[in-house]
């Protein structure tokens, strides 16, 4: 008999695939923003700058939204898989 009943292993794996869907949202998000950024500096158009600012905070957004629906434990993977991907990203450009 599992320790684990089969509501509570739903609820794990609901959490560890929004933990998915948080890094890469996040990953998505923060690349976007890395290469938002070198446009910026570089003098890049600006509909092409507001646009990836539109697209980043949606993806974000739609991820984060429908884990909190899905309830807390969902929210929190959700965002622990996005921080993940924001220390991730730092340490690919600050190589």
């Amino acid at each position: 008999m599992s320790v684990l009943s089969g509501v509570e292993m739903h609820g794990w794996l609901v959490a560890g695939l929004y933990a998915v869907a948080g890094f890469v949202a996040g990953a998505l998000f923060f690349s976007s923003l890395a290469r938002n950024l070198r446009g910026l500096v570089d003098g890049g158009p600006v509909w092409q700058l507001a646009g990836g600012v539109v697209w980043r905070f949606g993806v974000t957004g739609t991820v984060l939204v429908l884990a909190a629906r899905s309830g807390a434990a969902a929210l929190l993977a959700a965002f622990a898989g996005w921080m993940l991907a924001r220390a991730w990203r730092l340490r690919v450009e600050l190589r």
